[in-house]
């Protein structure tokens, strides 16, 4: 699988911002393999974007998402 090319790290440095919870300092060290915004898209190592919507809030998905491999929610 290609990645972005960009660790939480630089995501979080380039778009200044911080770090709420992290269960593992390895996890910023880790490539971003996709931003994805459907949860039925999260691959291992992407990022999660839990939007608020009309029909769902994707809050409700984070648990989901972890478990099918995501590095971090936004």
């Amino acid at each position: 699988m290609k990645t972005m090319g960009w660790t939480i790290s630089q995501a979080l440095e380039a778009w200044d911002g911080a770090v709420e919870a992290v269960s593992c300092d390895k996890v910023l060290q880790n490539e971003i393999a996709a931003v994805v915004i459907d949860s039925r898209k999260v691959v291992p190592g992407a990022v999660f974007c839990a939007i608020r919507g009309e029909r769902f809030d994707a809050h409700d998905f984070i648990e989901e998402v972890f478990k099918a491999g995501a590095l971090a929610c936004i």
